[in-house]
């Protein structure tokens, strides 16, 4: 991919998934690898300086101790969803 995305991405699975319980949230994909695949979206997003913010304002609900966890509604019209 990118070698921003790929260091970010180990960077935040390590962390992540030393800090919480690593259940399933689908086949295949754990809370860990969700949380990481944010984490190092958002690096991608501030390092590239792109004007798409979205990843980037996930970690704020991360940061709060929330779950984003879906969208209601059409993007970007809608509103997210955080647990």
């Amino acid at each position: 991919m990118n070698p921003v995305w790929d260091i970010a991405y180990d960077k935040a699975l390590q962390a992540v998934s030393k800090s919480i319980y690593c259940h399933e949230l689908e086949e295949g994909i754990s809370v860990a690898d969700a949380v990481a695949y944010d984490v190092a979206a958002a690096a991608v997003e501030i390092v590239t300086g792109s004007s798409d913010t979205f990843f980037t304002n996930l970690i704020e609900w991360y940061r709060l101790g929330h779950w984003p966890c879906g969208w209601d509604g059409q993007y970007p019209e809608g509103k997210l969803i955080v647990y």
